[in-house]
């Protein structure tokens, strides 16, 4: 629980976000940046999955993002590396039981620092589609020989707005000027192809959409063309991704990155689980 304390009182200082920070990482080519379908990061030295919990040259198509948000806050290495622990870990605690595995969970119960587009301020975002998912994670801990429970086992079932193709190519242009990002919904087809160890899954991937008022672009870390692209919205939309999502959902970033919950019960008893499963098989 060490990191959870250091966390608590490193936001006193109030971090605020550098969208010209995002920027410039975005508008830079990174040519020693590899992107891979699998997940390159784990939670370190004596944790069940013992990769690094920082690896900007290596990445997939979430962790990409990850890695942009959480620079876009940091202005030290050190803190790139606490706020990415609060991006890919529930509360900022550490451990592969408490990681958010899944974009639907982490999304409903701890979207930090992602937060809802304003939808009532601008009438051409209105989300117009809603969808259910039911997800399988007991078929994903089975896969990953992982014995321990899972932050809040019980949320299983997502259900969420968003916005069909149309109606998120109608909103983007009234959005104000900032860095947005955006979730692709899953067809069957994408489940059939990428949701193979997972199941099934609701929102996926991530897309970061740079809208200014002269310019607009997406970015997404590509696990086919294995490498970051850009493109317009609409060519995104357009593209092979008509074929594999139904809709997208869109989130804002918050200004300030916000302070941590202070729930830690089932934290402390998912990683005592998890420390004793490793002495017990230190080679999962």
């Amino acid at each position: 629980m060490f990191s959870l304390f250091i966390f608590l009182s490193f936001l006193h200082a109030q971090p605020l976000l550098s969208l010209e920070r995002i920027r410039d990482i975005l508008y830079q080519s990174h040519p020693d940046q590899k992107v891979r379908y699998d997940d390159m990061l784990g939670e370190g030295e004596n944790f069940f999955d013992d990769d690094p919990r920082m690896n900007w040259n290596d990445v997939n198509c979430t962790t990409w993002w990850q890695h942009v948000i959480a620079k876009g806050y940091a202005k030290t290495d050190r803190e790139e590396q606490l706020f990415l622990d609060r991006i890919r870990y529930y509360d900022g605690v550490i451990g592969f039981g408490t990681r958010k595995h899944f974009l639907d969970r982490a999304l409903d119960l701890d979207p930090v620092p992602l937060r809802n587009i304003d939808t009532h301020n601008y009438l051409m975002c209105m989300p117009d589609q809603k969808k259910s998912v039911d997800l399988t994670l007991n078929a994903f801990t089975k896969n990953k020989r992982f014995s321990c429970p899972l932050y809040k086992p019980e949320r299983i079932r997502s259900t969420f707005s968003y916005f069909s193709p149309n109606a998120l190519l109608s909103c983007a242009p009234h959005l104000p000027s900032g860095v947005y990002v955006i979730f692709p919904v899953a067809m069957n087809r994408y489940i059939e192809v990428w949701g193979k160890q997972s199941g099934p899954m609701g929102r996926v991937h991530g897309l970061i959409f740079d809208k200014e008022d002269t310019y607009s672009q997406v970015y997404h870390a590509s696990v086919l063309e294995k490498q970051i692209q850009s493109m317009t919205l609409l060519e995104y939309v357009s593209s092979g991704a008509a074929g594999l999502f139904e809709g997208y959902q869109i989130y804002m970033l918050e200004p300030v990155f916000p302070a941590i919950q202070k729930e830690t019960i089932h934290h402390q008893q998912t990683v005592d689980c998890e420390r004793k499963m490793r002495k017990a098989s230190p080679n999962p």
